[in-house]
């Protein structure tokens, strides 16, 4: 995109704000949102003559407006306003862009979620006993069973730091004392 075009920052704020947009100031740009829907945005570089304006949550499909930025997208910039053309057409480009602002659909956020090594949080519990005897389990294979998972839980515990509860441990006594096992400490 070979820039043809740069306007005053002061021109572009004008405009949306009449087209009745919000305008937000961050660090390095100032944020334009119309109405309610919130995920439609536009990002004007803050410098004294603007030369890109960033469309963010939304893809316009008026490609006379905006284009994909050179280089393919960047982050969540999937378009930019067009400055290949002469002021006064960006400037009406970008007023049709502000005034129809709300009115576009907006692009699927990612869904967010843990990632895949995400260790357990400290605070979840852990599980008690599985008091259910498996079939064709003697009373003291299942005894076997049960401690062998205690000492499991035990030893997670100690690997992420959070304690075993008194609530697990004594679930764990009450169901051997139920099979006529006492557990040691």
């Amino acid at each position: 995109m070979k820039i043809k075009s740069s306007i005053p920052i002061d021109k572009l704020t004008s405009i949306a704000t009449k087209a009745g947009c919000k305008l937000t100031e961050k660090t390095t740009c100032i944020m334009v949102t119309k109405g309610s829907n919130k995920d439609n945005r536009l990002y004007i570089a803050r410098t004294r003559d603007v030369a890109r304006v960033n469309v963010n949550g939304f893809k316009c499909p008026d490609t006379n407006l905006t284009m994909t930025p050179p280089g393919g997208p960047v982050g969540t910039f999937l378009q930019v306003v067009r400055f290949d053309y002469p002021a006064n057409q960006v400037m009406e480009n970008f007023r049709v862009l502000c005034e129809n602002l709300d009115t576009y659909t907006s692009t699927a956020k990612k869904p967010r979620g843990r990632p895949a090594g995400f260790k357990r949080s400290k605070n979840a519990p852990i599980a008690g006993p599985t008091v259910e005897v498996q079939a064709q389990e003697t009373p003291a294979q299942h005894c076997e069973r049960l401690v062998k998972e205690l000492q499991t839980k035990r030893e997670l515990s100690a690997k992420v730091g959070y304690p075993l509860s008194a609530k697990t441990i004594a679930s764990y006594r009450t169901k051997l004392a139920e099979l006529g096992y006492t557990l040691e400490a």
